[in-house]
């Protein structure tokens, strides 16, 4: 029964997206009445990604909480997740009651939060350099056209490309080059992902649609 309710809110949920956007504003002299019910629909969905956020919350105490008690070997990082939450909802919630409160909260997210992110993004350069360099050995013309491409666009993103460059013919400078590189064959190359994507996304939506997709309530999809 579960299973069945889900897939019948699923399709009626995607059947009502769809024919508010296919079909005009006037039909058959009638607005769209889909389009009349589509404020209604988004506040509701809204107020269903507040549980889901609420859900998330819970299982994060959940996991964390059960760490702590049964001190697993990160049991400090859940006691560092403990104690950003009670604070972040501290402040977060009491800003608008005690003004002191505003100063904690813009401290914790402007000089805490903020960094911190920066930090994890940070580290992916490390990961970056890592797979190019392996990306990069040169055994093949695939691999060499790709080291000399890479090449040519640090070369022009940087001053020491434009230094070593700037008495060259215009059209051979390394900047000139970074950009004709990224503006035509890496936008054309981008343009393919991005459209075999859509494609993908497509198919992935039509198969959640009709209830398709394998998982917990779709097991016997195909």
């Amino acid at each position: 029964m579960r299973r069945g309710i889900i897939i019948i809110t699923t399709f009626i949920g995607g059947l009502f997206f769809f024919l508010e956007f296919v079909l005009p504003e006037q039909w058959f002299g009638n607005p769209n009445i889909f389009s009349e019910w589509m404020p209604t629909v988004n506040n509701f969905l809204m107020i269903v990604g507040s549980f889901a956020v609420g859900i998330g919350v819970i299982n994060l105490v959940a996991v964390h909480g059960q760490q702590i008690t049964k001190k697993g070997p990160a049991w400090i990082n859940s006691a560092g997740f403990f104690t950003g939450l009670i604070l972040m909802l501290l402040f977060g919630f009491g800003q608008d009651v005690f003004p002191v409160f505003k100063t904690g909260f813009n401290f914790l997210f402007q000089y805490m939060v903020v960094p911190l992110g920066a930090t994890i993004f940070s580290l992916l350069a490390f990961y970056i350099v890592s797979a190019a360099y392996r990306a990069f050995k040169i055994k093949t013309t695939d691999a060499m056209l790709m080291t000399l491409t890479a090449f040519i666009v640090i070369l022009g993103q940087v001053p020491f490309g434009n230094l070593i460059s700037q008495s060259w013919p215009h059209f051979l400078q390394f900047p000139c080059l970074s950009a004709w590189i990224m503006n035509n064959l890496n936008s054309a190359a981008s343009r393919g992902v991005l459209f075999g994507s859509a494609v993908g996304a497509l198919a992935i939506s039509l198969r959640i649609w009709l209830s398709l997709e394998k998982g917990s309530f779709f097991e016997k999809g195909s």
